[in-house]
């Protein structure tokens, strides 16, 4: 089923808003008066994970004000999660460490850690740390004496998920996936000796790279923007501390070198930073064609593009409105 222009529209709004950390763009000037295009921004915004990171854009006066009071109510909830979050998942991490158990902590947890992101930037359903298959009993244990109540560690977690799930009760709960690195020659994870982890410091930009563009894979590359940002914003706040060649052996150990390279591409096309060359992840033209597939935009672009902005844009210069295509894309993100 198409997607209505209004729909297309918003998407493409929303990732250039967003691409702005890396240049000026054009979107904030473009009128958008229509009401189902106002109704499609704020239910991708929510439902994608971007609200609290668009808020900062209110008091441009980008958005209606209904809109902006979502925005920042989403803002201000994510921040005392985030904070409570943070809070359980240091501790955790402590008593892990002061009981001899190697972990680190992965996605959404570790880019807080890293500064990659402020408190109130970045939703997080739950915290996930990662451990050894050899410690994943003791670790298990302790996460209970700590206060955790079992939610999911069933023999289906085991094998199909490598990762168990507790809640730590509160006002908000916090949600704990216990991820473990598998038994040699299974292929889910690397192994923990790959990762480099040294006692006492979080796991290096690479090895975060990796886990979230293989969490980008598995959630189907384009469902849900917030972990494609994941990506952009480490490519383009912290690109020299990656090291390629490392995350690329990560990803041979793994048989994941395609879903990571079409993970990297998805961000690009979605707000901006860009693989270096000669990075060993740049697209093939094979790859290419898969990522027609996987990016809504692509395919929406060349069959919506010059209507959509023809519709949204009526006052535009008369230039704009031929513009369809990639184009529209280019057009949004000068």
């Amino acid at each position: 089923m198409e997607s209505p222009p209004h729909e297309i529209l918003a998407r493409l709004w929303l990732c250039s808003l967003l691409a702005m950390e890396g240049g000026a763009c054009r979107a904030a000037a473009l009128p958008h008066d229509s009401p189902e295009f106002w109704d499609a921004a704020q239910r991708i915004a929510v439902g994608h994970g971007l609200a609290p990171l668009l808020a900062r854009h209110a008091s441009r006066g980008l958005w209606p004000k209904e809109n902006q009071k979502e925005l920042d109510r989403a803002r201000s909830y994510t921040l005392a999660a985030n904070l409570v979050q943070l809070d359980a998942g240091n501790e955790l991490l402590g008593s892990l460490e002061n009981a001899g158990i190697p972990v680190a902590p992965i996605k959404g947890l570790a880019l807080l850690r890293a500064g990659i992101y402020e408190p109130g930037e970045r939703p997080m359903t739950d915290i996930d740390l990662l451990v050894r298959a050899a410690d994943i009993e003791r670790a298990r244990d302790l996460v209970l004496e700590s206060g955790w109540e079992v939610v999911d560690c069933s023999r289906a977690a085991r094998l199909r998920h490598h990762h168990w799930v507790f809640l730590l009760p509160g006002q908000p709960a916090v949600g704990l996936d216990l991820h473990w690195t598998p038994a040699t020659g299974e292929r889910v994870m690397p192994d923990w000796d790959a990762l480099g982890v040294t006692e006492g410091s979080d796991p290096s930009l690479s090895v975060q790279l990796f886990f979230l563009a293989a969490n980008t894979a598995r959630h189907g590359f384009t469902g849900k923007l917030l972990f494609l940002h994941d990506l952009a914003r480490i490519l383009h706040v912290r690109h020299d501390e990656i090291d390629w060649g490392f995350l690329e052996v990560l990803a041979t150990q793994t048989r994941s070198r395609r879903a990571v390279t079409l993970a990297l591409a998805c961000a690009a096309e979605a707000f901006g930073p860009r693989v270096p060359a000669r990075s060993g992840f740049e697209p093939s033209a094979y790859d290419r064609r898969i990522l027609k597939s996987l990016w809504p935009l692509s395919s929406w672009e060349s069959r919506w593009g010059g209507r959509a902005l023809r519709l949204a844009t009526a006052d535009s210069p008369a230039g704009t409105l031929r513009t369809g295509g990639k184009g529209l894309l280019n057009l949004l993100r000068r």
